[in-house]
């Protein structure tokens, strides 16, 4: 890493949790905070407020076993930055329980396992060099997995993610985004669970 990158991450408050996360690489999992059953869990959340600055994004899709079959029942936790690529207002990076990201939230799949996700378009992170993304961790029985989805088009994705991302239709981590009559922002975004899943 060179010296004007390792600058920026200082600069944005990136432990090295958040820089693996950052760049959609293997990391640690992500600390469990609070208590809930999947059961007790909608599949429908809103992260955003409505009075959130920033284009309102509809976020929906599914996830499947290795098997390809949909996974009912399955924990995701959902977390990105605001408007002006913050986590947090303080800029502190994101440590759970006691510095949560301020726009997160904790949905299941439903039977037939979709999801959908109501919030905004994240903002990149301060100085750029990085890519607009959500951070996703997914739950269930034997499985902690992490995934990211980043925006198709970004100016900041590099040759390199965009080389690994080629051919996964709706398993890649870089998705187009479409707008509807109402003028929202609309992406799909899929999830394979990976080896170690429950079928």
């Amino acid at each position: 890493m060179d010296r004007l990158e390792l600058d920026r991450r200082r600069f944005i408050g990136l432990s090295a949790w958040g820089a693996a996360a950052a760049f959609g690489v293997g990391m640690p999992p992500m600390p469990v905070f609070g208590s809930s059953s999947s059961s007790s869990l909608s599949s429908r959340i809103r992260i955003a407020p409505a009075s959130e600055p920033r284009e309102r994004l509809v976020l929906t899709g599914r996830v499947v076993g290795t098997d390809g079959a949909p996974r009912a029942g399955i924990e995701i936790d959902a977390y990105h930055t605001d408007a002006n690529g913050l986590y947090r207002p303080d800029r502190e990076t994101p440590a759970w329980p006691g510095r949560p990201p301020r726009l997160e939230g904790r949905l299941s799949t439903a039977a037939d396992g979709t999801y959908e996700i109501d919030t905004i378009k994240p903002g990149p992170y301060p100085g750029g060099g990085n890519p607009a993304h959500i951070h996703f961790h997914l739950r269930t029985a034997g499985v902690d997995q992490s995934e990211i989805l980043w925006f198709e088009g970004d100016p900041q994705l590099s040759a390199e993610q965009i080389r690994r991302e080629a051919g996964l239709g709706a398993f890649s981590a870089i998705r187009p985004l479409s707008r509807d009559v109402s003028g929202v922002l609309r992406v799909t975004r899929d999830f394979r669970l990976r080896d170690g899943a429950p079928r």
